[in-house]
């Protein structure tokens, strides 16, 4: 069998962007001005309803994570905060060791897992027998 090796090296989440696009695109900002405006809409045939993000902007955050150490993303929309968040990840083969500690890392979860078990299972045969 063969293993990825996954690890998360940079979190950066971009929120708010309803306010980023009004004051980017008309100039307005809510604090400061009134926000009203109209939007003028062309769907595409299988619209999502999620944030627009501009692509300089997206680019950017994604440079950021690759500087970081990251090959891959995720890349996740967060309704409650008309953003989203950017998941920076290193993904490869994992090597020999990393397999190993992985496997062995199971093995002890597994033991101390028994071990609590059994500490509970005595208590309670201590407690049945008084």
């Amino acid at each position: 069998m063969k293993y990825i090796y996954y690890k998360i090296v940079k979190e950066i989440e971009l929120s708010e962007l309803d306010f980023v696009n009004q004051d980017k695109i008309l100039g307005i900002h809510p604090e400061n001005d009134s926000w009203e405006y109209q939007l003028i809409e062309n769907k595409p045939k299988y619209y999502i309803e999620a944030e627009e993000i501009e692509i300089d902007s997206a680019i950017k955050t994604l440079e950021k994570l690759k500087k970081a150490g990251a090959n891959y993303t995720q890349i996740v929309a967060h309704v409650d905060h008309h953003g989203y968040e950017f998941y920076g990840l290193e993904m490869r083969e994992a090597t020999k060791e990393e397999v190993e500690d992985h496997l062995n890392k199971d093995k002890k979860d597994l033991e101390n897992a028994k071990q609590i078990k059994i500490n509970e299972l005595e208590k309670e045969l201590t407690k049945l027998k008084s």
